[in-house]
């Protein structure tokens, strides 16, 4: 239970580090976080990894 909690929390912030320079336009206030936990979620395997390599190499 605590590791996926960790995970999720993990790929939450792995996605945001990933697709900061984006852009994002939204209806609502929550959409913006929900997107980021769904895909920190489902696609977290890809996207930790990804953003480690980002902070260690640059762009």
């Amino acid at each position: 239970m605590v590791i996926t909690i960790v995970y999720w929390i993990l790929g939450y912030l792995a996605y945001g580090y990933v697709n900061r320079d984006k852009i994002y336009i939204y209806n609502r206030e929550g959409d913006l976080f929900i997107h980021k936990l769904i895909m920190g979620l489902i696609l977290g395997w890809f996207y930790i990894p990804w953003a480690i390599l980002k902070m260690i190499f640059g762009r």
